[in-house]
């Protein structure tokens, strides 16, 4: 194994998952409840962003439905933590490519309704609105 391939495997953060949920389900109401679920969401957040990374590398190989597979999953699985602003706005640029306006359209406008943008990332948000948007 490579440097770079422990950091590929996500069964660590798997297994920190699994044995958070467990610690839910036999200690409700823990004292240490606040410290599991900031640790589930950081858990949650690098699950997140490795479906997102996956994404992003099908995407730009045109395997759309690949790319948009692993988008999904970093929303639906994973709740997007950390990620969410880009992740909507690249489902955005994919459905646009796709030519699944409408879709474009509902991405980009979750953007900007739901998630705290940076400057980039609302400036990016609003122009694939307005292209996406276009007759």
């Amino acid at each position: 194994l490579r440097h770079g391939d422990f950091r590929r495997d996500q069964t660590p953060v798997q297994s920190a998952l699994d044995e958070l949920s467990v610690f839910f389900e036999r200690h409700p109401g823990s004292d240490l409840t606040g410290e599991a679920r900031a640790l589930e969401d950081s858990c949650m957040a690098e699950m997140a962003r490795r479906a997102f990374f996956v994404g992003r590398f099908y995407a730009r190989r045109g395997l759309d439905d690949a790319a948009l597979l692993y988008y999904r999953s970093a929303l639906d699985d994973y709740r997007g933590q950390g990620c969410t602003g880009d992740l909507l706005i690249s489902m955005g640029d994919l459905y646009m490519s796709m030519g699944n306006m409408f879709a474009a359209r509902n991405s980009y406008r979750r953007a900007i309704d739901e998630c705290a943008l940076d400057e980039d990332q609302a400036a990016r948000a609003a122009a694939g609105l307005e292209r996406a948007s276009a007759p």
